[in-house]
C-alpha cells in the first residue's frame, strides 16, 4: 500500500487533507511545480476571531498563506470548511481581522513583497496602501486588451515602460473589486484544478512591473495584490515557474508578531 512520504502535524486532519491536495506531490518530488502554501508548516494553534468557538479559531501558517477553521462542526458538511486567511488585504490596509465587524489596526506592513528580502527598490506592501489599494479612489477602468506596461518604485512613483508592455496585456476586469487581471495571471489561475477565489480572492490593485534583485540578479517582475495572495510573473524564469505566489504567509506572520 502506498504511503505519503510527507505528513505534517497539523491540529486539524482538514488542514493536512487541504496541503496535501496540491503540494504532497511536490514534496514528494512527484511534481514539478511552484508551491501552493509551502513545504511546512510556520505555526500552527489558535488565534482570536471573535464568532469562532470561544473566540478563538485553528490557524495553520504557510509560507504562501494561511488556513483558517472558524467553525470545525458546521451543520452541515461544507467544501469550506477550510478558509483561506485573506493576509494580503490586510498587509496592505493594516487592518487585522479579530472577528466579522472588528479590526486591530496597525501601520500597513512595511514588508518587500517580492524578491531577496535586503530589496531596497521592491515595492511593499505599504506602496499598495499608498496608491490606495484596496479602496474606492484605488479602483480603475476597464482596460482589457491594452498592454500592461505601468512600472512601481518603492516610493510609491508609478510609471510607464512600452518594452515590458509587450510581455502582457490586461484579459479581464474584475468588477467585484474594480481591477483589471493580465492574461498571463487570468490564464494561469484558471489553469488551475482548485478554485482560484478561494486560494487567491479577487484582486485589490492594479498590475505594476518592478525592476527587483532576485538571487542578486536585476529582474523586472510584474506583481499585484489578491484579497488573500500575491501573484508575481517573471517572463525570465523557467517554465512552470513563471507565475507564483508570494510569501504572504512568511510576511504576515512576522508583521503580526514580529517574527516570533
Amino acid at each position: 500500500t502506498w504511503q505519503p512520504k510527507t505528513r505534517l502535524k497539523l491540529p486539524d486532519p482538514a488542514f493536512w487533507f487541504q496541503w496535501r491536495i496540491s503540494d504532497l506531490p511536490v514534496a514528494n518530488g512527484q511534481a514539478q511545480r511552484p508551491w501552493l502554501w509551502g513545504p511546512t508548516a510556520i505555526y500552527s494553534g489558535m488565534e482570536t476571531f471573535a464568532e469562532a468557538q470561544g473566540g478563538k479559531q485553528a490557524v495553520v501558517y504557510f509560507d504562501k498563506g494561511r488556513m483558517d477553521i472558524p467553525d470545525p462542526a458546521p451543520p452541515q458538511p461544507t467544501k469550506y470548511l477550510v478558509r483561506a486567511g485573506a493576509l494580503a488585504e490586510e498587509l496592505v490596509t493594516g487592518k487585522i481581522v479579530t472577528g466579522a465587524t472588528q479590526r486591530e489596526v496597525r501601520s500597513p506592513a512595511n514588508v518587500p513583497m517580492l524578491g531577496d528580502p535586503a530589496n531596497t527598490d521592491a515595492p511593499t506592501y505599504a506602496t499598495f496602501n499608498k496608491i490606495g489599494a484596496d479602496t474606492e479612489a484605488g479602483k480603475a477602468q476597464d482596460r482589457t486588451g491594452q498592454q500592461v506596461d505601468a512600472t512601481l518604485a518603492r516610493d510609491s512613483t508609478i510609471g510607464t515602460n512600452p518594452d515590458l508592455g509587450k510581455l502582457t496585456k490586461i484579459g479581464a476586469f474584475v468588477p467585484e473589486t474594480g481591477h483589471n487581471m493580465p492574461d498571463v495571471f487570468l490564464n494561469y489561475l484558471k489553469g488551475q484544478s482548485w478554485d482560484w477565489i478561494y486560494i487567491a480572492g479577487y484582486p485589490i490593485s492594479e498590475p505594476y512591473w518592478s525592476h527587483v534583485a532576485i538571487d542578486g540578479q536585476p529582474h523586472d517582475v510584474l506583481v499585484q495584490v489578491y484579497e488573500r495572495r500575491t501573484l508575481t510573473y517573471d517572463s525570465t524564469a523557467p517554465e512552470g515557474y513563471k507565475v507564483q505566489f508570494g510569501n504572504v504567509g512568511r510576511h504576515y506572520y512576522d508583521w503580526r508578531y514580529g517574527g516570533k
